[in-house]
């Protein structure tokens, strides 16, 4: 995701994966700690919030799930949305005038576009029936999404996915009750 959020338009309904990620990454913090962890970590922001979509609809996913999620949409990722998110970016560090800074918001909207078409994608291949709230399903997803990188986290990694999971579930705690659905 970005450091912004578009509109939500007609275009937008019957993705309640999608809707989701609006509310919970409305949460500036969320917000914060999903960008911590693409930037820092390597992680993919949409592979994120899918672990906690899903641990919030009383999903669990196995490393096998998130393995070949990660497949299917990597190529689209590193083609796609990881160049936007590039332009994107360098435009914003040096846009100087109200022309470049038009061309800035109009990638971001393109690179908006590109994100939630991999989260339509993703919400196809593996469909997210609605069940019961789980912070720990949430947790143990994330956990998941790690063992896909072959790696052992280090203690920062370990706190930024904790924070994630602890601001994602306050965040839908706050809105009301079904709005997570």
């Amino acid at each position: 995701m970005t450091d912004a959020l578009p509109a939500r338009g007609p275009e937008d309904g019957g993705s309640g994966f999608w809707d989701y990620s609006l509310k919970v990454y409305a949460d500036p913090a969320t917000a914060r700690t999903c960008l911590e962890l693409q930037n820092q970590f390597g992680l993919d922001v949409n592979l994120l919030l899918f672990c906690l979509y899903a641990g919030h609809h009383g999903h669990a996913l196995s490393t096998d799930d998130l393995r070949r999620l990660d497949q299917q949409v990597h190529a689209w990722r590193a083609q796609v949305v990881q160049p936007l998110r590039r332009v994107r970016s360098w435009l914003k560090s040096t846009a100087t005038d109200a022309a470049a800074e038009a061309l800035r918001r109009q990638v971001l909207q393109t690179e908006l576009a590109a994100e939630h078409h991999q989260q339509r994608w993703m919400e196809h291949a593996l469909p997210i029936a609605p069940g019961p709230r789980d912070q720990k399903l949430a947790a143990a997803n994330l956990a998941h999404y790690v063992d896909t990188l072959e790696r052992q986290p280090d203690a920062a990694l370990q706190a930024a996915l904790s924070t994630l999971c602890r601001l994602s579930t306050q965040t839908l705690e706050r809105l009301a009750p079904g709005a997570a659905d």
